[in-house]
């Protein structure tokens, strides 16, 4: 679903109990194929061209969550355009005052946060056909900086900032 934003939702995340049940599930019903596994913990899952749109990560209800971010749990993903609607994304959430995770998964730079009511999302742009980019994700999660965020910044949005003090 495209918003006049330039931003659309990218993927769900969701928690499974059996990956060998739930893979053919998807595939046999939605007619996603398996893009990447994780060991046999998560398995991404697309219907075209992207890495995810469906990403199913095993769990079982014997296992704790305590040791996986809240932000990083289940959650939703909206995918962006380019990096500058990313780094305006950014600097909206942090000006609004919401805590947010930026991370560099290599195929992506991503920003995890919680909506009002604590359910976790994901803000993210693609950047597999990137210089600095990855095809595969392979469990690779790097820090994401400020600095490296805010350098793709609109012009009108950095004179905002110099502008507006709270910023």
């Amino acid at each position: 679903m495209k918003m006049k934003t330039g931003i659309q939702l990218g993927h769900l995340h969701i928690y499974v109990k059996d990956l060998d049940v739930s893979v053919p599930f998807f595939k046999q019903h939605f007619q996603l194929r398996v893009t990447e596994r994780i060991g046999r913990q998560i398995v991404f899952m697309s219907a075209d061209h992207l890495h995810h749109q469906l990403v199913l990560q095993a769990y079982s209800p014997e296992q704790s969550t305590a040791a996986i971010p809240q932000h990083a749990q289940c959650h939703i993903g909206f995918e962006v355009a380019d990096k500058a609607t990313f780094a305006t994304s950014y600097h909206n959430l942090v000006k609004s005052g919401v805590q947010v995770y930026p991370i560099d998964h290599g195929i992506s730079w991503a920003l995890y946060f919680n909506d009002p009511d604590g359910h976790g999302l994901e803000l993210y742009v693609d950047t597999r056909e990137e210089i600095d980019g990855s095809k595969l994700w392979k469990g690779i999660n790097k820090p994401l900086y400020e600095h490296q965020v805010l350098e793709h910044l609109p012009e009108e949005v950095k004179e905002e900032r110099v502008l507006d003090p709270v910023a």
